[in-house]
């Protein structure tokens, strides 16, 4: 058994189609972003909607003002549209200042940013993986599923698209980590970190991503199988760890975590309605049959809507329970095929 700190090579992957050439890279990034432009290009034509727009661009005083100092000051002392989101506020308040509310190009900016972010998840999974096919159709079906959709043609969703990119940045940071675990390494992790919680908290959960990022594909934890399974394709060296290790590293990224958690809990607190607060029974099984109704709508996208209201009281619970047997079930299976680990990332 290899010990902390010892490094050991990968075998590099086998010669698949669309193996990692620059060129064949190049010409896939290239399907990427013609798909996706030819899919949300004609949200230029599109208006603001009386959904949240106005609350973050059309009718918000401190987008529409001057941009000063006394703003900026303003972005990182006061919560922006019900969250703290200083990066979102500089963001919508950049483009008043290029565009007016010409709405076309407040959807421009988004469209360019959901480009952005497939060309990112194609480039961190290939780096990661070392397949480059493969990274292409995760990619892919990111930049053209309809539940994209909302994010991208809803303005004021720039907060999610805007986070994702320094997620993304992050996480392939954090593979220049894990090849030289170095302070100033996990810096720059800690930093797109930082960044990506400005724009939206949503990016909160990256500590515990990299936790299974470690497991695969980086395969950073001790002990490892002597056998180099199919799916094991990084050819870097990477220094293995232990679990407590792999923890311990991302102590200061548990830390921003936290902070950001009470700023976002201040930022809501004053605008939380009575009307939200269902027993922890009715919660519970919302997210149960919540978590069930996505993995359906990822397969099957069919009534799709901007906003999908909480049942509350009304909540059917042999619902909730069908949905708890499938997420019980799929989970045991892929339990049974951990050897593919891949399979455990993605559903966790």
């Amino acid at each position: 058994m290899a010990s902390p700190g010892v490094t050991r090579s990968v075998r590099a992957p086998r010669n698949y189609a669309f193996d990692s050439r620059p060129k064949q890279f190049l010409l896939l990034s290239l399907c990427l972003l013609t798909a996706a432009l030819a899919i949300y290009g004609r949200v230029h034509a599109y208006p603001f909607i009386d959904i949240d727009d106005d609350l973050y661009v059309t009718g918000n005083p401190q987008v529409l003002g001057p941009l000063d100092l006394p703003k900026v000051e303003w972005a990182f002392t006061h919560p922006f549209a019900l969250n703290y989101d200083p990066l979102t506020f500089f963001s919508h308040s950049l483009d008043v200042r290029m565009f007016g509310l010409n709405p076309g190009r407040h959807h421009d900016i988004n469209v360019l940013l959901h480009v952005l972010n497939a060309l990112l998840l194609f480039w961190v999974l290939k780096r990661a993986t070392g397949y480059t096919g493969r990274s292409f159709m995760v990619a892919a079906l990111f930049a053209v599923h309809p539940l994209q959709v909302e994010n991208v043609v809803w303005i004021s969703e720039r907060k999610t698209l805007l986070s994702a990119v320094f997620f993304l940045l992050a996480l392939d940071a954090y593979r220049w980590y894990a090849c030289d675990p170095r302070r100033r390494c996990m810096a720059v992790v800690a930093f797109l970190y930082g960044l990506g919680l400005l724009a939206k908290p949503q990016v909160i959960t990256l500590p515990f991503v990299l936790v299974l990022w470690d497991y695969w594909p980086l395969r950073r934890l001790l002990p490892t199988h002597p056998e180099a399974s199919a799916d094991t394709i990084t050819a870097d060296s990477i220094p293995l760890r232990r679990f407590s290790a792999l923890v311990k590293e991302k102590i200061p990224l548990l830390v921003i975590a936290a902070v950001d958690s009470v700023l976002t809990m201040v930022a809501e607190h004053k605008t939380t309605s009575a009307s939200w607060h269902y027993t922890f029974a009715i919660r519970l099984g919302n997210a149960i049959l919540s978590y069930a109704r996505y993995i359906a709508k990822a397969f099957w996208p069919d009534h799709l809507a901007l906003m999908y209201l909480h049942p509350g009281y009304s909540l059917r619970w042999w619902q909730v329970w069908a949905s708890l047997l499938f997420l019980v079930a799929a989970s045991v299976l892929i339990a049974a095929g951990r050897r593919h680990r891949y399979l455990v990332v993605g559903w966790l």
